[in-house]
């Protein structure tokens, strides 16, 4: 076994690795992994990054600031287990050792939620899998070529489009599949993120948590479905306070709160005037304790949209809390109005 080739073949692979990497591949001791480090580095071919436990090893001509894992699998996805794959990429590339415990922690849930989905709702034979982390991000994707995520809700709500199962999608609790699924994975991936991105078929939605806002688009037909999944290694943000805001001990641990998109058409639809509308935008929210409605981007409301949600529906659901945020002048004094 040519021991130095192998060291510099898996650095190409991955752009960096450590000792764990080298011994888990041989068989080796750590003592004989470092003999052969120690001649590639007095060779000049790599060199050492970090200290201690943080120690890596790229090629001499990079830079720290370059430094890059990468990993791409292809799957079948009958009878995969997502908790599995992730543990394997985690020993694999030493990812525990690289994240910060939060964003490792937000890693892997959103990782085994989104593989699941593909798993469990694509109808692809095979999946893809990215994952890549350099000095500021981790990223994630994960593509399948099944029936497509909004095609899959339109029809098993019957829908009258994709671009209204979006909708229901972003309210959470939304599953295709409720004997296996709450449907509360996508929702808390996509708070987690700190950018999460799905594509299927000619729709591609934004959640850019960074700007605080939720972006759709017309897309180039994409066969199936791709989710990508970013955060910054230095993010703050925990798991278990996405949770607690939205499933917490104010509503006795259930996922009860969420938060709705008016205007997510992409024909930039401004104003909503109608009841229909209005019931619309409310159908499936009796499952939550709390509903908050941003209007940002909505000039304007007609009296039958307000009347619904903010007199009927609360007549209706006396239990249901709706806020309504991100409203102008006229949104407000039409809610005002109805009230």
């Amino acid at each position: 076994m040519n021991i130095e080739k192998k060291i510099l073949n898996k650095i190409k692979r991955q752009g960096a690795i450590t000792t764990k990497d080298i011994v888990t591949d041989t068989g080796l001791t750590r003592q004989g992994v470092h003999k052969y480090i120690k001649k590639l580095i007095n060779k000049g071919i790599i060199k050492k990054l970090g200290k201690t436990k943080g120690v890596k090893y790229i090629l001499s001509g990079k830079d720290e600031t370059d430094l890059i894992l990468k990993a791409e699998r292809n799957y079948v996805l009958k009878g995969l287990n997502e908790d599995k794959v992730f543990s394997k990429l985690n020993i694999q590339y030493n990812l525990q050792n690289q994240l910060k415990e939060e964003v490792f922690n937000i890693l892997s849930y959103s990782f085994t939620e989104i593989l699941n989905n593909a798993i469990d709702h694509s109808r692809s034979k095979k999946g893809q899998i990215k994952v890549k982390i350099d000095n500021y991000n981790s990223f994630f994707s994960v593509n399948d070529w099944g029936i497509g995520i909004f095609k899959n809700i339109k029809e098993k709500f019957r829908l009258k489009d994709e671009y209204e199962a979006l909708q229901e999608l972003i309210k959470g609790k939304t599953t295709t599949a409720e004997l296996q699924h709450s449907g509360e994975g996508l929702f808390f991936t996509s708070k987690a993120a700190d950018k999460l991105i799905i594509k299927s078929h000619n729709i591609e939605v934004v959640f850019d948590n960074e700007k605080k806002d939720l972006f759709t688009k017309e897309v180039k037909y994409k066969k199936g479905t791709q989710v990508d999944f970013q955060i910054k290694k230095n993010s703050r943000k925990k798991l278990e306070n996405i949770f607690e805001k939205y499933s917490g001990k104010e509503y006795n641990y259930e996922f009860a709160k969420t938060s709705v998109t008016v205007n997510l058409f992409v024909d930039d639809k401004s104003f909503y005037a109608s009841r229909s509308e209005a019931k619309r935008l409310l159908y499936n929210l009796t499952k939550f304790k709390e509903i908050i409605l941003n209007f940002k981007g909505v000039k304007g409301i007609g009296q039958g949209f307000a009347d619904e949600i903010f007199r009927v529906f609360k007549e209706k659901h006396p239990d249901k809390k709706i806020k309504a945020i991100n409203t102008n002048k006229a949104v407000k004094t039409m809610i005002k109005h109805v009230s």
